[in-house]
């Protein structure tokens, strides 16, 4: 997902009435980097709740945990992950200071889920990995409850619920892309008829000024879960861990949840 939004500032003792899960973005990038085993395992460390990763297909079709199409500034130039094999890609994007600082596989970081703990998807290609990702999934030893697999495209999503409808999917929506683009509309009815249409078990909602906790009451009505990112600040976190949300999706859950103790 992209970066955080602006931080809204306003009715910060709202109190809470749902206790939402606490996700890393991407791990924790300011620890390690994103989408790298060692980022994930400091998320662990500042006790979230779950990782949220994203994901690509190799030419050799392998799955693995990077938010961009393309590996940027190496020997080889901007090189396309999903022509390139696995073995290339991994050379190009290095081995990292730390450990764990590779470019991990998707099977690596299931086999590497603690017990209890959740992880989200974010599939950055098209509906082409579904099988792939079903596939990792069942050979995975993670509990199929604990993963959901999330996509701005709801093409993806429609497709992972068919192929898999054991496993939760959630489309992604941005602010900038349901305001400006005319066909899809920001309104409460809006959302649901998209959801609806990807056959979603929910949404996961830019952060933005139009998330309320009436939007979010509406969509739970109509059985969706409803999820936020990115969120920052931790008085912004309570604020939405206020209205009920499933989830909250941040790069820095120990302050997140520090503040969510504090205020308890």
């Amino acid at each position: 997902m992209p970066n955080s939004a602006p931080v809204r500032t306003n009715h910060l003792d709202s109190q809470p009435t749902y206790q939402s899960l606490i996700i890393a973005h991407r791990g924790v990038p300011e620890a390690a980097r994103e989408n790298t085993l060692a980022s994930f395992e400091e998320a662990w460390s500042q006790n979230a709740d779950g990782i949220e990763t994203d994901v690509h297909l190799t030419r050799d079709g392998r799955i693995v945990c990077h938010h961009d199409p393309v590996i940027s500034r190496t020997l080889f130039g901007d090189l396309e992950i999903a022509k390139a094999s696995y073995k290339k890609a991994k050379r190009a994007f290095g081995k990292g200071i730390r450990e764990g600082e590779h470019l991990p596989l998707l099977s690596e970081v299931l086999e590497t889920l603690p017990e209890g703990k959740r992880l989200f998807i974010e599939v950055k290609c098209g509906p082409e990995i579904v099988p792939v990702l079903k596939q990792t999934l069942e050979e995975s030893p993670a509990p199929l409850e604990d993963v959901a697999v999330i996509c701005f495209n709801p093409e993806v999503v429609r497709d992972w619920k068919e192929a898999v409808p054991e496993v939760k999917g959630f489309w992604i929506s941005s602010y900038l892309r349901e305001t400006y683009l005319p066909y899809q509309a920001n309104t409460p009815s809006g959302l649901l008829k998209k959801a609806r249409a990807a056959n979603a078990d929910g949404i996961s909602i830019e952060q933005q000024e139009s998330l309320d906790k009436t939007l979010v009451q509406y969509l739970n009505n109509q059985g969706l879960e409803v999820h936020v990112w990115t969120v920052d600040a931790p008085q912004q976190a309570w604020w939405y861990r206020g209205m009920g949300l499933h989830s909250i999706t941040t790069n820095h859950p120990e302050k997140v949840r520090e503040y969510f103790s504090r205020n308890a």
